[in-house]
C-alpha cells in the first residue's frame, strides 16, 4: 500500500529512535522524505539505509531550535520536492531531575528543542503548506505531560507541544491543514534513560519499555500524514504497546458550583461538598474516571 506515495516530508530528530523509524516507514509508503537531526553521520546513515532500499530520501543535519535553521530545513524540501506535504516534530531533549535539582540551563535547553524547535519547524511548514493548499503536521507529545515524577522540565515542554497542538489545529480548521499529535512509546535511549533513572531513585518502572520497539510508533505517525486521515485535525494519538488510543483534551468538569457571588466561605463549602467527587488524580491516568476515591472513605 503507497499511502504516502508523492508525499514529500519532513522528519526532525530521524537520527535514530522513533524518528528513524518514522522515516524508513514513510519512505516505505512512497513518501520523499528529509531526515533531520542534530548529528550529520546520523542522518546520512538513515539516508542513505531509506535509498539502497528503493526509497528516496535526503539528509539534513540543523538545529531546529534556531529559527533560521528551522527556516532552512523546510526551504531544503521544497528545494528538493518542490513542496511539503507533511512535518514530523519528532526532536527532543530529555532529561530527568527532581524539581529542586534542575538549572536554568536545563529548563532553558529543554524548552529550545522541545517547544520552540518544533514551533519554528510549525510556522515555517505551514507557510509553505499554505500556498498548495494542504499539509499535515504531526507533533510529538508525550504522558509526561499529565504528571510524572522527576520529569518538570519535560512534562512542561510536552504540554505546551500539546496546546500548540489544538490552538493550531483550531486556527486552520477547514483549510487543508491539519496538526495532529502522538504520544509515544517505544524502546529508545529515552526510554532506557527514565528506567535507569526510576530504579536508581527506589521506583519500579512502569514495565514493557525494553519490549516495544520504536517501529510501533510509525504506523500511526504514517497515518496522521496520510490523506486517510483527511477527517482527524487536533487530536493526539497514543501508541502504548499493542494499544492504540485517543487521548482526551484538557476540559472544565461540568456541572460546575454557582453562586451569585464568592466568598471564601462559599468557596470552602463547594470543595468540602459539590466539587469534592470531582477532584482528580495526580499523574498519568489511563481508563475513564468516574469517581475520584476519597481518603475518608477507606
Amino acid at each position: 500500500m503507497s499511502g504516502l506515495a508523492n508525499k514529500a516530508i519532513v522528519i526532525t530528530g530521524a537520527g535514530r529512535g522513533i524518528g528513524a523509524a518514522c522515516a524508513r516507514a514513510a519512505a516505505g509508503l512512497g513518501a520523499s522524505v528529509i531526515v533531520n537531526d542534530l548529528d550529520r553521520d546520523l542522518v546520512e546513515t538513515v539516508a542513505a539505509e531509506i535509498t539502497r532500499s528503493g526509497g528516496r530520501a535526503v539528509a539534513h543535519a540543523c538545529d531546529i531550535s534556531d529559527w533560521s535553521q528551522a527556516a532552512g530545513l523546510i526551504a531544503r524540501c521544497v528545494d528538493e520536492f518542490k513542496k511539503i506535504d507533511g512535518l514530523v516534530n519528532n526532536a527532543g531533549l530529555y532529561q530527568l531531575a527532581k524539581v529542586e535539582d534542575t538549572d536554568e540551563a536545563m529548563w532553558r535547553r529543554i524548552t529550545e528543542v522541545n517547544v520552540l524547535g518544533s514551533a519554528f519547524c510549525l510556522v515555517h511548514a505551514v507557510r509553505a503548506m499554505k500556498k498548495s493548499g494542504k499539509g499535515s503536521i504531526v507533533n510529538m507529545s508525550s504522558s509526561s505531560h499529565h504528571g510524572m515524577l522527576d520529569m518538570a522540565p519535560y512534562g512542561a515542554s510536552k504540554g505546551a507541544v500539546a496546546s500548540m497542538t489544538y490552538c493550531v489545529a483550531l486556527e486552520f480548521e477547514n483549510t487543508g491543514i491539519r496538526v495532529n499529535a502522538v504520544s509515544p512509546r517505544g524502546a529508545t535511549r529515552m526510554a532506557e534513560r527514565g528506567v535507569a533513572h526510576a530504579i536508581a531513585s527506589g521506583r519500579q518502572p512502569r514495565g514493557g519499555w525494553d519490549r516495544q520497539p520504536p517501529e510501533q510508533n510509525a504506523p500511526a505517525v504514517c497515518y496522521l500524514l496520510s490523506d486517510e486521515s483527511a477527517h482527524l485535525n487536533g487530536q493526539m494519538v497514543r501508541v502504548d504497546g499493542n494499544t492504540l488510543s485517543l487521548v482526551g483534551h484538557p476540559t472544565v468538569i461540568t456541572p460546575g458550583v454557582r453562586r451569585d457571588a464568592w466568598t471564601f466561605e462559599d468557596v470552602c463549602a463547594a470543595f468540602r461538598t459539590e466539587l469534592k467527587p470531582a477532584i482528580q488524580p495526580m499523574g498519568v491516568v489511563y481508563g475513564t474516571i468516574t469517581r475520584v476515591p476519597d481518603p475518608e472513605d477507606a
